[in-house]
């Protein structure tokens, strides 16, 4: 450098067991220990250009903002949940009541398209998003990847609900399917938001929401299409001001289409349609 000094390179082990490789000019890409969100360090080195034999020591401290597990269906076996080595199903992350699995409340489950529906019941946790490659990725403020609009994702169950909620979840950018049961449903959801999701089922509602809470259903994009149940079921639930959107509510064969009970007065239900059909 201009005053002579440097740092010396190399690769190196952090406090937490993540690792850390350094350049000369002090720049350093660091790779955190899979599964932690504790404060990590590194210690680096300082060298004298002139008289190499003088050094010192200083110690970098490293933050997170949040935990994110990514999933690639396309992706082979074995991986650690990383942006280098995702997971290939959503296996890992469905434990019972957040049982027996890796994620934690609070995380984000980031989930590219793959090469096929993944074919899960997927139980959130409290407070987590489940987000996909077909929108941005943000932490913290900072944009880790740009959305491939194209590349929406698709959960597809055959009983139960496909995405269960539990409470304060966020869903972004999925197609969700059942084949004899719900799309997306959960009771006492805190403040929950969907956001461009097509759901489409067959004897089960397309969205349901009970219990208490405070939901919203924010774009233009989303749908639903449902075969002798509901598409929509709100009860006990507050509609937040940003209200609940849709491009098309679809149902044939149930009693009822849509129900909103005790949903308070913040915000209604919109279906802009799509020019054919709403």
């Amino acid at each position: 450098t201009a005053d002579g000094l440097s740092v010396v390179a190399g690769t190196f082990a952090t406090a937490l067991g993540g690792s850390v490789q350094v350049s000369a000019d002090g720049s350093f890409v660091y790779t955190p220990p899979v599964g932690s969100v504790a404060q990590d360090s590194f210690d680096y080195t300082l060298r004298n250009a002139a008289v190499p034999a003088l050094t010192g020591t200083g110690r970098a401290v490293i933050s997170f903002n949040g935990l994110v597990w990514y999933v690639n269906g396309a992706a082979a076996g074995g991986g650690n949940g990383t942006s280098t080595s995702p997971f290939n199903s959503l296996a890992s992350l469905n434990g019972a009541g957040g049982s027996g699995d890796v994620d934690g409340a609070g995380d984000i489950i980031h989930v590219m398209k793959g090469n096929a529906a993944y074919a899960v019941a997927f139980r959130l946790e409290n407070n987590q998003t489940l987000t996909s490659e077909s929108t941005d990725l943000a932490v913290g403020g900072h944009t880790l990847r740009a959305a491939v609009p194209a590349n929406v994702p698709s959960i597809a169950a055959t009983s139960g609900s496909a995405i269960t909620l539990a409470s304060g979840n966020t869903v972004r950018g999925f197609g969700v399917s059942n084949t004899s049961g719900k799309g997306i449903s959960g009771s006492a959801i805190g403040t929950t938001v969907l956001d461009r999701v097509t759901v489409t089922t067959t004897n089960g509602t397309g969205i349901e929401a009970l219990g208490s809470g405070t939901f919203s259903v924010l774009g233009s994009e989303n749908t639903v299409s449902s075969t002798s149940a509901p598409a929509l079921v709100v009860h006990n639930v507050n509609i937040a001001a940003a209200g609940l959107n849709f491009r098309s509510l679809s149902s044939s064969g149930g009693s009822t289409g849509v129900t909103l009970t005790n949903t308070g007065a913040a915000g209604g239900l919109t279906v802009t349609g799509d020019g054919t059909n709403t």
